[in-house]
């Protein structure tokens, strides 16, 4: 299933300049398969080493056919895409997957010209807000690289805990690179 979630940004001024807020709206507004509409923009954010450096991909970049099969593949999987309401610029894709025994798996990624604005935050709170609350889970996971640190530190802001730890499971720049497991759990 894939979906939309959608920002809405406003102007407003900080410290005399002209500036834009973003805020969702968390109402799902469209579900339909497969989403082909923001594919190359997905692709452009698959290709850009900026955001690969940080996800959990097996290869580095991704082509056209590539991820049409990701997309078939992940039918039975929450993912949205994150789309500015005004101008509907696609931001990035968030997901819940690998859903069994009442546990599911999220993952996220953002648009280098949206990031550091709190939209990550916004549509990790929005997930756990639907895997809690829609779906019925009792917890939720995810994996992150260790040198994530921002996204480390809102995960751990939203409650998030390390249960797991592989180490040295790639490299970036020659230096070793764990992924910690987080989790979630239901309160």
């Amino acid at each position: 299933m894939w979906l939309f979630l959608h920002f809405k940004r406003w102007k407003y001024k900080k410290k005399g300049v002209n500036t834009w807020k973003y805020f969702l709206e968390p109402t799902v507004y469209c579900s339909f398969v497969p989403n082909t509409r923001y594919l190359e923009a997905y692709i452009e954010n698959m290709n850009n080493q900026e955001i690969n450096t940080y996800l959990q991909n097996e290869q580095e970049g991704t082509t056209r056919e590539h991820s049409l099969s990701w997309i078939e593949r992940h039918q039975n999987d929450y993912t949205f895409s994150m789309l500015d309401r005004t101008t509907n610029e696609f931001i990035g894709n968030c997901s819940i997957h690998d859903i069994e025994n009442n546990s599911g798996e999220i993952g996220i990624f953002i648009s280098p010209l949206f990031q550091n604005i709190g939209l990550g935050t916004e549509a990790i709170t929005e997930l756990i807000r639907i895997g809690f609350n829609e779906l019925h889970l009792e917890e939720i996971r995810l994996i992150v690289f260790s040198h994530n640190e921002r996204a480390i530190r809102c995960y751990q802001r939203l409650g998030f805990e390390e249960y797991n730890r592989i180490t040295a499971v790639t490299t970036r720049n020659n230096e070793p690179i764990d992924d910690i497991y987080m989790r979630l759990r239901r309160n």
